[in-house]
């Protein structure tokens, strides 16, 4: 009986259990970058309500908010391009045996990252 292996040298997947098991570290590393996620994610929610929106008329600008777009822009884009970019680096290092031929990997990824968000901002709305 000889055992096949795919060209990295891994394992095929051998079943439930050992799927399972390898979910865990990419879905607890994204639940941390997740936590990181927030801050970013939630200037981006406010610079779409100060600046964007407000000019097709859906929200009201901030009355403080008169630095203009280019200091929002200048910080955001470079904080989300780092974290998209360590973001893709860990999902695509974590991505091996069992996890190579999962459909739904960079879906499931994407949805834990954005838990800790979704979270923040049920939160705030509850309290």
């Amino acid at each position: 009986m000889s055992t096949e292996t795919d060209r990295d040298g891994a394992a095929p997947p051998s079943g439930g259990a050992a799927a399972a098991v390898a979910w865990v570290v990419p879905v607890l590393l994204n639940l941390v970058l997740g936590l990181l996620a927030v801050v970013p994610l939630w200037l981006w929610v406010f610079f779409a309500i100060n600046f964007p929106l407000a000019e097709l008329g859906l929200t009201e600008r901030e009355p403080t908010e008169n630095d203009g777009m280019l200091p929002w822009l200048v910080v955001l884009v470079p904080l989300t391009g780092g974290l998209l970019g360590l973001w893709f680096l860990v999902g695509t290092l974590l991505r091996r045996g069992p996890l190579r031929a999962a459909r739904a990997y960079w879906w499931v990824l994407a949805a834990v990252a954005l838990l800790p968000t979704t979270a923040v901002f049920v939160g705030v709305e509850l309290a």
